[in-house]
């Protein structure tokens, strides 16, 4: 009915827009800052929009396969070496990386998915309107290479160390085989939490049920693999047995133990704090709290001068 013609008139409008985004955006060259002045980014919506759309069309051009991920796995890269006067790549990728890593690259997924037009340039450059298509396929490779990695190794409890990427799949790298951080385990933990909510908005509920999965190991086995006691959580908790379920006597902290040797910084560490805070199953009511007293030297309190005032 009309209803039906209004939505499919504003599908054709998005992809005729995305289109003709394209088209302007691959006409200019990747030194696109000297197109804007600091006063348009300031004051010109149109402009800062504009701005914004080359960075993401820029940008999207490290989300290739053998750049920025691999297509097989669905896992990212840590990076890929490039010539700096061309921008063109110079040897293979780096072959390893993180759940920090990961967290970024499920976060613009889980944007795309959502519908931000920005996060679909990023997603595929050359064709925005496929970008869904290209987001969900990422991310079903992507958990299976999780499910994989956590059936193989139950020891870290869901959680992930560096790893090196295989053609099936991921391992730990050398320096990582017994042993997984806490800060950018809990990054990865609410980018998932974030696409989550889209998988369930968006109705692809296959793989909702397959991250939420995810999710729910890691805030089940959250206390178990990191947590010492007296509000301290291990910035790096080391594994006796990896390919062992997850029990308390299986995780140590070495000593010494390394700087810091629990999270107490208000940044980034402070996600994996506020997620096991939230979510993990605490048998002592008392205990989240012990966290943020742990914490709380690291904290200062400063007033910001702004133009309105402080805050």
């Amino acid at each position: 009915g009309q209803k039906k013609m209004m939505k499919m008139r504003g599908i054709l409008i998005i992809c005729v827009s995305l289109a003709a985004l394209f088209s302007l955006s691959a006409s200019q060259e990747c030194r696109f800052a000297p197109l804007f002045t600091a006063q348009d980014l300031l004051t010109n919506e149109t402009k800062r929009l504009s701005f914004m759309e080359h960075v993401m069309y820029w940008e999207g051009q490290f989300h290739q396969n053998g750049i920025g991920f691999n297509s097989d796995t669905g896992l990212t890269y840590d990076g890929t070496p490039i010539d700096y006067t061309t921008g063109n790549g110079t040897g293979n990728p780096h072959l390893f990386s993180a759940s920090s890593k990961e967290s970024l690259h499920v976060s613009m997924l889980a944007l795309c998915l959502s519908g931000n037009p920005l996060a679909q340039i990023w997603v595929n450059p050359s064709d925005p309107t496929k970008a869904v298509e290209i987001a969900l396929d990422v991310l079903e490779k992507k958990i299976t290479s999780y499910e994989q990695f956590n059936q193989q190794f139950p020891g870290f409890g869901g959680f992930f160390p560096w790893f090196q990427i295989t053609s099936t799949g991921m391992v730990p790298t050398w320096d990582f085989t017994t042993r997984t951080p806490s800060l950018d385990n809990g990054q990865l933990a609410w980018s998932i939490y974030a696409l989550i909510q889209t998988l369930n908005q968006t109705g692809n509920y296959g793989l909702l049920e397959r991250y939420s999965a995810q999710l729910k190991l890691m805030a089940s086995n959250a206390i178990t693999v990191f947590y010492v006691g007296d509000g301290k959580i291990r910035a790096v908790s080391n594994i006796y047995n990896t390919t062992a379920q997850p029990t308390p006597s299986n995780y140590y902290t070495t000593s010494p133990c390394g700087d810091p040797c629990y999270l107490d910084d208000p940044y980034e560490g402070e996600l994996m704090a506020f997620f096991m805070d939230l979510f993990a199953n605490w048998s002592n009511p008392t205990d989240p709290n012990q966290i943020w007293i742990y914490k709380q030297p690291m904290l200062q309190s400063v007033d910001y001068q702004s133009q309105e005032g402080p805050i």
